[in-house]
C-alpha cells in the first residue's frame, strides 16, 4: 500500500530533507568539477613553468649542439623523476636532442602551427599529462615536451575530494541532524496555531455554533480558509437561531388557541366527544410544551458553581406526575436516599429530564403496576417500569428527536427522551438503559461525576 503523508509537518520536513539531499549532491558534483578544473589548470600552469624554465637554460654551443644547464635543485627533479616529471627536447622532425633520464624517449608529433600544445597520453600502466612548446635556441627552433606521470588526470582532484569528504563528514553529519531537528521544532511551532484551530474545530457542534476558529498568528496561506470557515459558521448559527426562534414563537402562539379550544370543549353537550377531543388537545399541548423546552434548552448555560438536590428534584417530579399515574390506574413511588443528594447542575433542567423519564415510564408501564423513582446517594437516578422494555436496536434511536416507535399513534412527537439526552449531555452525564429480568425497563441518569461532597 502506498503511504500517504497527510501531516503538513512531515511533508515539509521530508521535502526539506529531499531538497537538502539534492543540494548536497549538486554541491558535491560541482565541487568535484571545480576541483578537477582547478587541478587541470594547476597542472597546465606547472608544466608551462617547467617548460619555460628549460627554455631559459637551453644554450646552443659553437658546434651547433644544444646544452641544458639547469640549476642543481631543478635538475634533481628530472634526474630522480620527482613528481613524475620528465622532459624531451626535439627538432622539427622529432629527433631527440636532449632528454631527462626517466623520460623513456617518448616523442609526440609536433604541432606544425607552432602553438603550445597540451596532451594526454594514457596506457595500461601509466598516464602522462604533458605540454609541448616551440622555442628558439640560437639559430634553430626546437620543441620542449614536459610530462608528468600520473595515474589519471583527476588523481589529485579525487584524492583531495575524498580526503575532504572523510574529514568533513565527521562534523557535517551532526550539523545536518541538528538542522533537521531544529527545523522540525521550528516548523511545528509555526504550525501550532493551525493545530489549535483544528482542535477548536473539533469542539464545534449544533450546540456550540458560537465558537469561531482563532486567527491569531495563523500562516498567511491558511488564513483565507479559516476566515471562510468562520463565515460559514456564522451563517449556520444565524440559520439555526432563526429556526430555534421560530419553533419557540410558534409554540408560544399555539398555547393560547389550545387553551381557548379546551374551554370551548367544556361547553359541548356530547360529553363522550368532548372527552375524546380533550385528550387530543392535551396531547397537542404536551407537544407544544416539549417544543418550548427544546427551544429553552439551547439558551441555557450550565454554571459549574450551581448545585441542585437530586432528591428534591425527583420528589417534585413524583408529586407532579402522581395525578397522571393515578388517573391511569398506575402507582408511582420515590425510593432511595432520604438525605439530599447534591450535584453540580441546573435544577430546572434536571427537573425536565427526570420528568420526561418518569412520564415515559408511566406511559408504557402496565395498569396496576408501579413506576419507581430511585435516587442513589452516588448521584444516580433510576426510573424503573414494568412495560415492554427496550430492544437493543432501539436503545440508540429512542434518544433522537421526533423518533417514535409507532408513528400511527398520536399524543407524542418523540421529543421527551431527546430532551433527557440533551440535558444529560449539558451536565456531562450519561443515560443507560437496561431491561428488567421480570419485564420492564430501567433508565439510569448518571450524574455521579458531578456529585458535590
Amino acid at each position: 500500500m502506498r503511504p500517504h503523508f497527510n501531516s503538513i509537518l512531515i511533508r515539509i520536513v521530508l521535502l526539506q530533507i529531499a531538497a537538502f539531499a539534492i543540494a548536497a549532491a549538486a554541491v558535491g558534483i560541482a565541487s568535484h568539477l571545480l576541483l578537477n578544473s582547478a587541478s587541470v589548470r594547476f597542472e597546465n600552469q606547472s608544466l608551462r613553468v617547467h617548460a619555460i624554465s628549460i627554455a631559459e637554460h637551453l644554450k646552443q654551443q659553437t658546434d651547433g649542439s644544444l646544452r641544458l644547464d639547469l640549476p642543481a635543485e631543478q635538475r634533481s627533479y628530472y634526474d630522480n623523476s620527482l613528481g613524475g616529471l620528465t622532459y624531451v627536447v626535439t627538432d622539427d622532425d622529432g629527433h631527440v636532442l636532449l632528454n631527462s633520464p626517466g623520460s623513456g624517449i617518448r616523442v609526440l608529433k609536433n604541432d606544425r602551427s607552432g602553438k603550445p600544445t597540451y596532451f594526454q597520453s594514457p596506457n595500461r600502466r601509466r598516464s602522462y599529462l604533458g605540454l609541448s612548446i616551440p622555442v628558439q635556441a640560437g639559430s634553430q627552433q626546437v620543441w620542449i615536451q614536459v610530462t608528468r606521470n600520473i595515474r589519471r588526470p583527476g588523481l589529485i582532484t579525487n584524492d583531495v575530494f575524498l580526503h575532504f569528504l572523510r574529514r568533513v563528514s565527521w562534523f557535517s553529519i551532526p550539523i545536518v541532524l541538528f538542522v533537521f531537528v531544529t527545523d522540525f521544532f521550528v516548523v511545528r511551532r509555526v504550525l501550532h496555531p493551525v493545530v489549535v484551530a483544528s482542535q477548536m474545530a473539533q469542539t464545534i457542534d449544533p450546540r456550540r455554533l458560537e465558537v469561531r476558529l482563532p486567527t491569531q498568528n495563523l500562516p498567511r496561506e491558511v488564513m483565507p480558509l479559516v476566515e471562510t470557515i468562520n463565515q460559514g459558521l456564522a451563517r449556520v448559527e444565524h440559520g439555526f437561531n432563526v429556526q430555534r426562534d421560530f419553533t419557540a414563537d410558534a409554540a408560544h402562539e399555539l398555547r393560547t388557541p389550545l387553551s381557548v379550544l379546551r374551554m370551548r370543549l367544556d361547553g359541548l353537550e356530547d360529553r363522550a366527544a368532548a372527552k375524546q377531543l380533550r385528550a387530543d388537545v392535551d396531547g397537542m399541548s404536551h407537544i407544544v410544551n416539549q417544543l418550548l423546552e427544546v427551544a429553552e434548552l439551547e439558551n441555557v448555560v450550565v454554571d459549574g458553581s450551581e448545585t441542585a438536590d437530586l432528591r428534591r428534584v425527583c420528589s417534585d417530579v413524583v408529586e407532579l406526575v402522581a395525578p397522571l399515574a393515578l388517573s391511569q390506574e398506575k402507582d408511582i413511588a420515590l425510593t432511595g436516599s432520604e438525605k439530599p443528594v447534591r450535584v453540580r447542575g441546573h435544577a430546572p433542567m434536571l427537573f425536565q429530564a427526570v420528568r420526561n423519564l418518569v412520564e415515559n415510564a408511566v406511559k408504557y408501564t402496565a395498569k396496576g403496576t408501579t413506576v419507581e423513582v430511585n435516587v442513589g446517594p452516588q448521584g444516580i437516578v433510576r426510573v424503573l417500569d414494568e412495560g415492554p422494555g427496550v430492544s437493543e436496536a432501539e436503545r440508540e434511536l429512542i434518544f433522537r428527536r421526533f423518533w417514535r416507535r409507532d408513528r400511527a399513534q398520536t399524543g407524542g412527537a418523540g421529543l421527551g427522551l431527546a430532551i433527557v439526552a440533551r440535558v444529560t449531555e449539558m451536565h456531562a452525564g450519561s443515560v443507560n438503559i437496561e431491561n428488567r429480568p421480570a419485564g420492564g425497563a430501567v433508565f439510569s441518569l448518571d450524574l455521579s461525576h458531578a456529585l458535590v461532597g
